[in-house]
């Protein structure tokens, strides 16, 4: 049984983008218009070499939207699922109250959770911005400031997503000449 790793995030903070990467093809829509996502995308991926299926979800918003908050429940609903969670926020923005409350609301879940800031496009960005987020209370080693569209930061959150995952089942090798 492949182990679930959810994206989860508001709207926009590059979540669809980042399951693409990791799928290494364009599966997921991207798109500009907050709320292109609206049900959950799931492929089975390889994070360096090992196998996982990665859970895409809508963004999170607080308004009241039937549909919107329908996208909240089921996004909710995958992480309680999920082994890993990845949740996702825009480091072009300074840290908001609801990222907060969703972040502590994931928390309580007991999974393994990294806080996954993204649009951090350089290292001057990585220096002024990355530090604001620390107010989470995370572990600096479950922080990771990345940005999808350039590829920065992400080899770092793929060898801690890979640690948490089992290796690659090898094949069993039968010898039929040993069956005779």
């Amino acid at each position: 049984m492949l182990k679930k790793i959810a994206l989860i995030g508001q709207p926009n903070v590059g979540k669809s983008s980042l399951f693409n990467r990791i799928a290494k093809k364009r599966i997921a829509i991207v798109s500009d218009l907050a709320g292109t996502t609206r049900d959950i995308r799931k492929h089975e991926v390889e994070i360096l070499e090992r196998p996982a299926l990665m859970l895409d979800t809508g963004g999170i918003d607080d308004t009241d939207d039937a549909i919107f908050s329908n996208v909240k429940r089921k996004a909710i609903e995958t992480a309680k699922e999920s082994d890993i969670i990845l949740f996702m926020v825009d480091g072009k923005k300074i840290p908001d109250d609801k990222d907060k409350e969703l972040f502590y609301e994931l928390q309580t879940l007991g999974k393994k959770l990294a806080l996954v800031v993204n649009k951090i496009d350089s290292d001057r960005e990585k220096e002024e911005r990355l530090w604001s987020f620390f107010e989470f209370g995370i572990d600096q080693d479950n922080l990771f400031g990345i940005s999808v569209s350039h590829n920065r930061g992400t080899k770092r959150l793929f060898e801690w997503i890979a640690e948490l995952l089992p290796p690659k089942e090898e094949e069993e090798q039968i010898n039929y000449e040993l069956l005779d």
